[in-house]
């Protein structure tokens, strides 16, 4: 999940043919000839083959508009709800990001058209008070140089190591947030874990739920439940944190980050695809050789 990916899909829906080692020793190019595990591979996490080249559709574009804005700790639950909103139902060309932080609350994001355009569109968030609000088209490599944290350095300040210590769960919202829910949220950042929005909808929600074993197609955003500290204190933060906001969700979390502390990781990584799954490891790797914590186990 991107940037663009309300208005281009995610990654895996431009997928049109996998290079892959299967757990036999076999390597090939896996596409729709190969219906089953295509499908697995897009979203069925690393319990399948080794992938080795990945072949993508792309679409040429050559800038964006961005905005970022910035408010104090007190402005959280407004900003949050503005941004419920907007964001999960705006035009496809808008991705954006909501963080919240025991200090205050961001958000940002990309849109394939024009700045003036965008404005118009952010306006409801822009007018919360207290708010600092910028917006700009830039290049789309200095836009997402941006993303990556690396305008000023160039490409080789993207190339930079980072061996922080975090851990990190999630949590999928479904339905527009309550009054209470934004209060939890709230409380939730105030734990020192910090929670990162991602605005689905778009061209994300309109793959259907079975189409890929990416089965999160009817979400409204996915929380990433942060925290950057020694570990012992991370886990912590990160699991108070996601217990406050888990009633709030649909009990789907983003298999992309493995969480020991779920109950049943499978069925919140895959829900209904997870049948099918377990099939196609049966076929691809009876015997399990593409093992770890929580990996899918063969029917």
């Amino acid at each position: 999940m991107g940037l663009a990916g309300r208005s281009l899909g995610l990654t895996l829906d431009r997928v049109t043919s996998f290079q892959a080692v299967t757990a036999d020793g076999s390597a090939g190019r896996v596409d729709d000839a190969d219906e089953d595990l295509f499908w697995a591979l897009r979203g069925g996490g690393g319990n399948f083959a080794i992938v080795t080249a990945v072949r993508l559709q792309v679409s040429r574009i050559r800038q964006a508009a961005w905005f970022f804005a910035s408010w104090p700790a007190g402005a959280r639950a407004e900003v949050l709800g503005a941004w419920d909103d907007l964001a999960p139902g705006a035009p496809s060309a808008l991705t954006s990001i909501c963080t919240l932080t025991s200090s205050g609350v961001t958000a940002f994001g990309q849109y394939l058209g024009s700045e003036s355009a965008l404005r118009r569109l952010v306006t409801p968030l822009a007018r919360v008070p207290g708010g600092r609000f910028s917006a700009g088209t830039s290049s789309w490599l200095a836009l997402q140089r941006r993303w990556a944290g690396c305008a000023d350095g160039g490409l080789a300040a993207c190339r930079r190591e980072d061996r922080s210590t975090f851990d990190s769960a999630s949590v999928y919202v479904s339905k527009p947030l309550s009054g209470k829910a934004r209060a939890a949220f709230v409380k939730a950042a105030g734990t020192g874990a910090s929670l990162v929005c991602d605005s689905y909808g778009g061209a994300v929600n309109r793959v259907a739920a079975d189409a890929t074993a990416f089965v999160h197609r009817d979400a409204r955003f996915s929380v990433q439940v942060l925290s950057y500290a020694p570990i012992g204190t991370a886990k912590s933060r990160v699991a108070r944190a996601r217990a406050m906001i888990a009633p709030y969700g649909d009990g789907e979390a983003y298999q992309n980050y493995p969480d020991l502390a779920l109950s049943d990781p499978l069925q919140a990584w895959y829900g209904a695809n997870l049948p099918r799954l377990r099939s196609i490891k049966a076929t691809y790797d009876p015997d399990g050789r593409f093992a770890f914590a929580q990996d899918i186990p063969a029917a």
